[in-house]
């Protein structure tokens, strides 16, 4: 099997993959942890898949247990 190589898109690292990229299939970067979406196979090509997670964690300035009773 050839070598495929994509680059993160958000850190732009080299990524080497050992297997063969099938479209909607997601990848994480070892660089920087992005995780990112095969959107594309020739050129491989990725999209960085936001993690809405994230945002309902942090909490607001001001936020605070008490305000959400």
């Amino acid at each position: 099997m050839e070598e495929l190589t994509a680059v993160c898109p958000a850190c732009g690292e080299e990524i080497l993959l050992d297997f063969t990229p099938e479209i909607g299939e997601t990848i994480s970067c070892p660089q920087c942890n992005t995780s990112s979406e095969i959107i594309r196979k020739n050129p491989l090509t990725l999209v960085a898949i936001e993690d809405n997670n994230e945002d309902f964690l942090k909490e607001e300035p001001g936020d605070s247990k008490e305000d959400m009773f």
